[in-house]
C-alpha cells in the first residue's frame, strides 16, 4: 500500500502523535474494497478494540507496509488476509500502525 520510506517515516510519525492520515492506495490485493488510486484515511487505533473485519495498516514482515483485513484475534496477534482470500498471516499488537476509517475517490 505504502513504498516510499520518505512518507512511510512520516505517516508512522503522524499515527504515533495520534493524527489520521491519508494516502493513495496501491496494488490491488484489496479491490472490491480499496481500489488503486482511492484516498484511504488511516486513523490512530487502540488494539483491544479491533475487531474481525476491521481494516489494518501493518508492517509486514519487517520490510513493507500493507492493509489487509483481520481475519482472526488471538490474544496479541491478528491474522490478516485480502479480499481474494489470501490469508497473509499473523501480525502481532507492535506491527499495527493503524486502522482504516474511510476510502474514497478523491
Amino acid at each position: 500500500m505504502c513504498d516510499d520510506q520518505d512518507n512511510v517515516a512520516r505517516l508512522i510519525e503522524e499515527l504515533t502523535a495520534g493524527k489520521s492520515v491519508k494516502l493513495v492506495a496501491k496494488g490491488s490485493s484489496m479491490r472490491g474494497r480499496i481500489e488503486p488510486g482511492q484516498v484511504v484515511t488511516i486513523s490512530p487505533v487502540i488494539p483491544t478494540e479491533v475487531r474481525v473485519g476491521d481494516i489494518l495498516l501493518v508492517r509486514w514482515r519487517k520490510a513493507s507496509y500493507i492493509a489487509h483485513f483481520v481475519k482472526e484475534i488471538r490474544q496479541d496477534c491478528f491474522l490478516i488476509s485480502n479480499t481474494w482470500g489470501k490469508v497473509n498471516g499473523w501480525v502481532k499488537t507492535s506491527d499495527i500502525l493503524g486502522i482504516v476509517t474511510d476510502v474514497s475517490d478523491h
